[in-house]
Parts: C-alpha cells; structure tokens; sequence
C-alpha cells in the first residue's frame, strides 16, 4: 500500500520556496543605493506577493477548514494564522502598488514584513502543520491534495 502524499509536505515545500524568494530580495536590498529599487528587485517582490496570495488560498480554503474541525483545542493556532495571513496579504500588497514609484519604496517596510513571513512559516511549519500532521486523518490527504492541485489549475487558466 502505497502512502499518501501530505497536503502539509506540499505547503512546506511552497514555504522554502517562499524563503528562498525572501532571502534573494533581502540580498537585494542590502545592495540597494540612492533607496531605489531596480527592476529586478520590484518583479521579485511582485512574484513573492503573487505566490503567497495563491498558497495562502491552499491554506485558507483547503487546508484551514479541515484543521478546524479536528483540532478540538489547538484551534486558536488557525485563528492566529489567519490574522497573520490577512495582515501579510495586505502589506504586500501596499508594497506592491507603491513599487511602479521606486523612490517611494520604504526599504525598511520591506525588511520588515520578510520577518514577519520568515516567522509566520516557521509558526506553520514547526507547529500548525506538526498538529495537522497527527490530527488529520491520511486518508483525507489525497482529497485535500487534488483540492490545491485544482486551485493551481484554475491559476494557469
């Protein structure tokens, strides 16, 4: 019998690929000089907000759901990632929609809201996917599996 692959293995290995976007835009912005950000830099982060907003879909509207009704008393993890998600969504975002004025970018905004991913995916990582990893039943796994493979479908089309 072969063993189902975790939705949670697959959130994980979204959030390394997250850090590592994190970690080439903190490079960045060490090298920055006049606080412009050039092109390079600003589609880097463009692309970081784009993949998080979809990953945090997968979490919210597959994954969320079904911690919360087996989680009994660990369910304040999920509230809290929740608030966290909304406030990164949004920081991003403004981010974002100020990148096309370069020297209107604050460079420490930045550096700011990478700690705040950087803390967030290590929260999820090392607690609510260690919980969701022993309260949510494998067999449910290939279910919530083809439920974020469809989301990233629905993204390409």
């Amino acid at each position: 019998m072969h063993q189902q692959i975790s939705p949670m293995s697959i959130l994980t290995k979204e959030h390394g690929v997250m850090l590592s976007m994190a970690h080439g835009i903190e490079r960045d912005l060490g090298s920055i000089r006049n606080n412009t950000l050039n092109t390079g830099t600003r589609e880097r982060i463009t692309n970081l907000t784009e993949f998080l907003q979809r990953h945090i879909l997968k979490e919210e509207q597959v994954v969320f759901p079904v911690l919360l009704w087996h989680l009994g008393l660990d369910k304040p993890v999920v509230n809290t990632m929740h608030e966290e998600h909304e406030r990164m969504g949004a920081e991003f975002q403004s981010i974002v929609a100020h990148l096309s004025k370069p020297s209107s970018v604050d460079l420490q905004r930045i550096h700011d809201i990478l700690d705040v991913l950087n803390s967030h995916i290590s929260k999820e990582d090392n607690v609510l996917f260690w919980l969701a990893e022993i309260r949510v039943p494998p067999h449910l796994y290939g279910i919530l599996v083809k439920q974020m493979d469809a989301m990233e479908e629905q993204v390409k089309h």
